[in-house]
Formats: structure tokens, sequence, C-alpha cells
């Protein structure tokens, strides 16, 4: 389970380490204790639907292959670079250079999209991973759950 929360610039000091829930009142069962590992994780920053104009460079080109004179006259191939990520797309499909620009707009917003996708795939493995070693001996807090729904906190001090 990912909890995410927004607003929050560093993680509030105490928080960060490992917590334990304790479910008191189960009826005749035994008392149930879950070990829960918090880590701090830096979200994306670059998200492909906020492409800003002074972070885009278009350069126009003549388009290769077949065409004629129409086409070795004519820059209506585009290459579109995405500045900070250095990501390029080079469009050539159609005859308007217009028409290219969208297209190559929409692709560099795929390929954005894609490397996104492959960053926060990449984080969530390392997030799973982490959340294998989990530390049992020592929690920063104990989270007891008592019956109607009532919690008790309570604080441990580390020393570091």
């Amino acid at each position: 389970v990912d909890l995410i929360v927004e607003g929050l610039a560093p993680a509030p000091p105490g928080w960060l380490g490992t917590h334990v829930v304790v479910a008191g009142l189960r009826g005749r069962r035994t008392r149930k204790r879950w070990f829960v590992g918090v880590v701090a994780v830096p979200l994306s920053p670059v998200l492909a639907s906020e492409l800003d104009s002074a972070d885009v460079t278009f350069e126009t080109c003549r388009a290769g292959g077949a065409g004629g004179q129409h086409v070795n006259r004519t820059e209506s191939a585009v290459r579109v670079t995405h500045r900070p990520t250095g990501i390029s797309v080079r469009v050539e499909s159609e005859r308007s250079q217009h028409q290219n620009k969208r297209s190559a707009l929409i692709r560099l917003a795929e390929a954005l999209t894609r490397r996104t996708a492959e960053r926060d795939a990449a984080a969530a493995s390392a997030r799973r991973a982490s959340a294998r070693f989990v530390e049992r001996g020592r929690p920063v807090m104990t989270w007891t759950l008592g019956s109607e729904g009532l919690v008790q906190v309570e604080v441990h001090e580390r020393a570091s």
C-alpha cells in the first residue's frame, strides 16, 4: 500500500522508520501486530502534459525520400528537442511543416510519458525491495487500535 502525502516538503521528524500497528481487542483471539516501514520517496518531476514552450526547441530541415522537387526545396521535416531531458523527435511524414510540428509535439509527449513511466516503475520496484527489510526491533511509533475505532499513539524516542 502506498500512502502519498502532498504538500509536505521534508517528512516530519520522527515519522520515517518502522511503525507498529497493534490490534488490541479481537474477541477471543490474541493480539495482532503489523510492522510498517515508512520511507520518503520523491515524486516524478516531469509530466508530459505540462510541456513548457521554453523547454522545447524546434528545428526545420528538408525531408528525405521520394517526393521529387517539392521535397528537395521545402523544409517540411521538424525536429523537436526537449532541453531538460535531451529527448529529440524527428517527424517528416506530412507535406506540411505545421502538421509535422503538431505530430512531433504529440510524439515528444508520448516519449516523455514513457520515460516517466519507466522511472516510476523503477522507483516502485525499489520501494517494494526496501519494504522487505522492515526493522522489527526499534519502532518509531506504535499505533494501538482499541474498541470502537479508538487509536492510541505512542512515540518512541530513538538515540542517534
